[in-house]
């Protein structure tokens, strides 16, 4: 009887351990917008638009309609508002809402959290609060929301002698910023809608490289979130788990993608369920 009682026990104790976890695949539409800013007039980035590209050929694997994929590169505040618009009409609330937004971005204030997306305009310097995207998510009311910011975490800071300017790594000439008037977009401070992980490139007050030491076609985060994206054996929290696994490995953390707000279920951007195994430590 002992031994019976036992060798239950086990089993129980094997079964609520199991690495397999249920999913959350019920969905109808998948619905992407993915952007990638480099030609800006005072500091140009060089791979926003292959990492955009990469993404695009990742979510086309995952047979997302193409129909459904909004691709722009080099986007002004009034055009990145006008994507936003036709990006959620197409959501519906069995959808799974897709944005990958890869180029400048600064927090204005020391260890501030709210990022603002740096668009592309000849004419200004355009900064669009996160806190955009929120508001249009949260009126959407998709069922999933994934949001990949591939852009810096730090604040502009001026040298003792004010003419230089650190801005994402690179120093340029205060003179050639000033030339170029500021407008800031901010928008009501909301909270991310139900269902929702925003991952960033990087931690606050960190810089997101725009070249990795392995690949120089792809930023080190675009790189991984290409690698992992379309894994059919992990669910979407997973990947970003992955990614940082690996960001470390290539970065000696000096970058750290950081994840904020959670998914509610377990869903997976690929169609083929899999099992999760757990992100091996190292």
């Amino acid at each position: 009887m002992k031994v019976v009682l036992f060798l239950f026990l086990g089993f129980f104790i094997v079964a609520c351990s199991s690495k397999n976890v249920a999913s959350d695949n019920s969905f109808t539409k998948r619905v992407a917008l993915v952007i990638g800013n480099e030609s800006y007039p005072y500091q140009a980035l060089d791979n926003p638009i292959n990492d955009a590209k990469g993404i695009v050929e990742v979510l086309l694997r995952l047979e997302f309609k193409r129909e459904n994929i909004i691709f722009a590169t080099d986007v002004s505040a009034t055009k990145f508002y006008s994507l936003l618009e036709e990006f959620q009409k197409k959501i519906d609330h069995e959808t799974i809402a897709f944005i990958y937004f890869s180029g400048h971005a600064n927090t204005l204030h020391s260890n501030s959290t709210n990022s603002f997306l740096i668009m592309v305009d000849p004419k200004e310097e355009a900064s669009v609060s996160i806190h955009k995207i929120y508001e249009v998510l949260e009126k959407a009311g998709a069922k999933h929301n994934i949001i990949c910011i591939d852009a810096c975490r730090d604040y502009k800071e001026k040298s003792k002698d004010d003419t230089i300017v650190n801005r994402g790594g690179r120093i340029i000439h205060v003179e050639e910023e000033k030339a170029l008037p500021r407008k800031i977009y901010d928008n009501n401070h909301s909270n991310p809608p139900i269902s929702t992980i925003v991952s960033f490139a990087a931690s606050i007050n960190q810089i997101a490289r725009d070249k990795g030491t392995i690949d120089k076609n792809h930023s080190p985060y675009a790189r991984y979130l290409i690698r992992h994206l379309d894994d059919p054996k992990i669910p979407v929290s997973e990947v970003f788990n992955r990614v940082r696994v690996d960001l470390r490995k290539e970065l000696h953390g000096t970058q750290r993608n950081m994840e904020t707000g959670a998914l509610e279920g377990n869903p997976w951007l690929n169609p083929k369920r899999g099992d999760m195994p757990v992100t091996a430590a190292f």
